[in-house]
Protein backbone atom coordinates (compact mmCIF):
# COMPACT_ATOMS: atom_id res chain seq x y z
CA UNK A 1 0.00 0.00 0.00
CA UNK A 2 1.52 3.52 -0.70
CA UNK A 3 1.00 6.53 1.78
CA UNK A 4 -1.25 8.94 0.10
CA UNK A 5 -0.95 11.54 3.10
CA UNK A 6 2.68 13.83 2.99
CA UNK A 7 2.35 15.76 6.01
CA UNK A 8 0.64 15.37 9.59
CA UNK A 9 -1.73 18.06 9.19
CA UNK A 10 -3.14 16.05 5.50
CA UNK A 11 -4.51 13.17 7.87
CA UNK A 12 -8.19 12.54 8.65
CA UNK A 13 -9.14 12.04 12.24
CA UNK A 14 -9.55 8.52 11.16
CA UNK A 15 -8.02 6.41 9.30
CA UNK A 16 -8.67 3.00 7.72
CA UNK A 17 -6.61 -0.06 8.14
CA UNK A 18 -5.64 0.61 4.46
CA UNK A 19 -4.18 4.26 5.76
CA UNK A 20 -2.39 3.37 8.47
CA UNK A 21 -0.35 0.24 7.57
CA UNK A 22 1.68 2.33 5.23
CA UNK A 23 1.76 5.06 7.58
CA UNK A 24 2.98 3.17 10.13
CA UNK A 25 5.11 0.73 8.32
CA UNK A 26 2.82 -2.35 9.21
CA UNK A 27 1.16 -5.31 7.87
CA UNK A 28 -2.64 -5.88 8.16
CA UNK A 29 -2.18 -8.59 10.80
CA UNK A 30 0.35 -6.22 12.71
CA UNK A 31 -2.23 -3.38 12.38
CA UNK A 32 -5.26 -5.56 14.00
CA UNK A 33 -2.76 -7.22 16.47
CA UNK A 34 -2.54 -3.51 17.91
CA UNK A 35 -6.00 -2.90 17.97
CA UNK A 36 -6.46 -5.76 20.30
CA UNK A 37 -3.40 -5.16 22.75
CA UNK A 38 -5.03 -2.03 23.15
CA UNK A 39 -2.06 0.20 21.70
CA UNK A 40 -4.47 2.04 19.26
CA UNK A 41 -7.72 2.94 19.67
CA UNK A 42 -10.50 1.84 17.15
CA UNK A 43 -14.02 2.45 16.11
CA UNK A 44 -16.25 0.08 14.28
CA UNK A 45 -17.57 1.26 11.80
CA UNK A 46 -19.57 -0.89 8.92
CA UNK A 47 -20.22 -4.66 8.31
CA UNK A 48 -17.94 -5.65 6.16
CA UNK A 49 -15.04 -7.45 8.90
CA UNK A 50 -12.27 -6.27 7.07
CA UNK A 51 -13.90 -2.34 7.15
CA UNK A 52 -15.00 -2.42 10.61
CA UNK A 53 -12.35 -0.49 12.27
CA UNK A 54 -11.17 2.96 12.33
CA UNK A 55 -8.29 4.55 14.19
CA UNK A 56 -8.15 7.96 16.13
Amino acid sequence: MENKYRDLHELPVTLRVGDLMPILGIGRNTAYELIRSGQIRSVRSGSRPDHQHRWY
